[in-house]
């Protein structure tokens, strides 16, 4: 099997096209994968979701993003733990290996409160991840997305997954969150045995949240972040995540086309292992 056999895209980089459409359009350019949001298969029972992707020959990468466990805007923790269990049995009843959660804000807590409330909430989820074979992957994100995640540092998200079983809590290394922290590739390989999900994209300078860029397209290492994970042993799927109102303006054509040319720009050194 070939290095794309574990290169997904993420829907959100499709932002404007239907489900149905991705499901054509994703495969017809070449990806095995589809990492899917929540919000574009509201209208589909995961039944039919499970038949569509085998029927197209696709994986489903992952699911989510579950979250909010920190009380905001009337969504309250509860709320959260309820949106997780659905998507954990999502997940399950599509073969989906993880489902992606963030944190929440801050809001009106404090850092510990905020900490203990998300651990509280991830520990109603584990027996349920447990049950049905489907990891938890903590999202931490870049500090002008405060209104999603508290967690915005690779060491404040792994402090909370050490507080986590590692075989239902693992990481989601998102490169645009995380592509600047310093020593990046020593601290991937003393993490990578926690990370269990990989959101591609890359990263110039701009005033826009939603100006991320392919890869291959900015600044950022991604090769060799793809190569040092790869040599720490990760086996788990590589989805090209970028949120863009540039290639949300282009036709399906175009953006397949572009999804597939920046995926050359990912090939590390070191040749990847293909999905078991």
């Amino acid at each position: 099997m070939s290095w794309k056999s574990r290169i997904a895209i993420h829907q959100t980089t499709t932002r404007r096209h239907t489900l149905e459409q991705d499901l054509d359009n994703y495969p017809a350019a070449g990806f095995a994968g589809i990492g899917l949001c929540g919000l574009k298969s509201a209208d589909w029972s995961p039944q039919a979701i499970s038949c569509a992707v085998k029927e197209r020959g696709l994986s489903v990468s992952s699911v989510g993003i579950a979250g909010g466990f920190t009380r905001f805007n009337g969504f309250t923790s509860d709320d959260a733990v309820r949106e997780g269990i659905e998507l954990i049995r999502l997940a399950a009843t599509v073969g989906a290996p993880v489902v992606r959660v963030v944190s929440g804000p801050m809001g009106t807590h404090i850092r510990a409160q905020a900490r203990r409330t998300l651990i509280g909430g991830l520990r109603e989820l584990v027996p349920i991840a447990r049950h049905h074979g489907v990891q938890l992957a903590l999202q931490p994100m870049a500090p002008q997305f405060h209104k999603w995640s508290f967690l915005h540092t690779l060491d404040e998200t792994m402090a909370v997954l050490a507080e986590l079983p590692a075989a239902e809590c693992g990481l989601a290394l998102g490169t645009y969150h995380l592509g600047h922290e310093n020593d990046l590739m020593r601290r991937l390989t003393d993490v990578a045995s926690r990370v269990v999900s990989v959101q591609l994209a890359d990263w110039v300078e701009t005033q826009s949240d939603c100006d991320r860029h392919l890869p291959g397209e900015g600044t950022l290492p991604l090769a060799e972040i793809v190569t040092t994970l790869e040599s720490a042993g990760y086996r788990g799927w590589y989805e090209l995540e970028v949120w863009s109102r540039d290639l949300w303006k282009q036709d399906a054509a175009t953006l397949m086309s572009r999804c597939q040319q920046s995926v050359g720009s990912l090939i590390p050194v070191a040749t990847p292992v293909a999905l078991r």
